[in-house]
């Protein structure tokens, strides 16, 4: 059930365009025109990203976005969903929350939110990419896709930012699914605390041991998995840094290179 509600494991494809990655020579790549498309939470995109330095500009990571507009009028400035391409030379699926942007589905006028129906659905959808002298940047498959379980953890992420007066996502997609996890697990484990302590009087000792063992457990592995994703991310970016400012880092130049490289 955990798995069903709060991660995008489970959806169905709604547009796809592109099989093979070619040379992007534009910003903007259409990704749906004189579409009818009804903004839903679930909403996320899937787009295969390839970027390289082949001439060591100092550009170690990028920024893309996902953009659209409305059949009510043309896109504001708010509606868009940003996000980093690494600059690594190798091939990267890059996942696009857009329902997670509370102007997604909605008209993004000021702080107020009004939901889409009808006339304010998505005609557009366009992916913007930097266009960097030195940088090759290919785009393979795009796909918009819509998860077939309602999106507790993207609820969730989203009240958190209508709290906190987030304008943009701010909110790592890990930590949402991992934080409902652990509290579950809570949960059933003090449900079988309680109704096994009673029914074993004389090893209630050994049950809440045990169960404090699986809770530790569980805790640290939460923590490992975080810990591996956040070090694969760090690889990457300094892979990213490596090709932009390796002349520099070989001349033992260092003043010479972005602060960010420390």
């Amino acid at each position: 059930m955990f798995i069903f509600f709060s991660t995008p494991l489970f959806s169905i494809r709604q547009i796809a365009i592109r099989d093979n990655l070619i040379p992007s020579d534009r910003s903007f790549i259409p990704i749906g025109e004189a579409l009818d498309l009804a903004p839903e939470l679930s909403h996320y995109l899937m787009v295969k990203i390839t970027a390289k330095n082949t001439s060591s500009v100092d550009y170690p990571v990028g920024t893309a976005a996902i953009k659209w507009s409305t059949a009510n009028g043309e896109a504001a400035s708010t509606d868009q969903q940003k996000f980093k391409i690494y600059i690594d030379g190798i091939s990267h699926n890059y996942y696009i929350p857009v329902g997670e942007n509370k102007y997604w589905t909605g008209t993004g006028k000021g702080k107020e939110t009004v939901l889409v129906t009808g006339p304010g659905n998505i005609r557009n959808l366009v992916l913007e990419i930097p266009q960097i002298e030195g940088v090759d940047i290919k785009v393979g498959q795009i796909l918009l896709k819509e998860r077939i379980a309602y999106p507790a953890d993207i609820y969730i992420s989203r009240k958190i930012q209508d709290l906190s007066g987030e304008t943009t996502r701010a909110i790592n997609p890990f930590l949402i699914p991992t934080y409902i996890l652990l509290i579950l697990f809570l949960i059933l484990s003090a449900v079988f605390y309680f109704l096994y302590r009673s029914y074993f009087k004389n090893q209630g000792k050994k049950i809440s041991q045990m169960i404090k063992k699986a809770v530790f457990i569980f805790i640290i592995s939460i923590l490992l998995l975080f810990s591996v994703s956040f070090i694969y991310t760090e690889i990457i970016t300094v892979k990213s840094y490596w090709h932009s400012y390796k002349k520099h880092i070989v001349a033992g130049s260092l003043d010479q290179t972005y602060l960010g490289f420390y």
